[in-house]
């Protein structure tokens, strides 16, 4: 099997193209973690799917969207 090599520059490219400059990869993977947990998928799940980090790595990816704390409030007020 041979290594797959950079693609830096193909992203780079490919970001600028769809508009999000200065993405990386990385933001795929807290963005997919992110989404996940918002569907109801169980963090142990995640985290294996995710690479299988530690759960206080884990917490750092799982970054609060403003609208979803305005919703958590809305129902809470019910």
């Amino acid at each position: 099997m041979r290594p797959l090599g950079s693609f830096g520059r193909p992203w780079t490219s490919a970001c600028r193209e769809a508009g999000q400059p200065g993405k990386t990869v990385h933001d795929l993977r807290r963005s997919a973690a992110r989404r996940m947990l918002n569907k109801g998928v169980a963090q142990h799940f995640v985290m294996a799917l995710c690479g299988g980090q530690t759960a206080a790595m884990f917490r750092r990816y799982a970054i609060t969207d403003t609208a979803l704390l305005v919703e958590a409030l809305a129902r809470a007020n019910h």
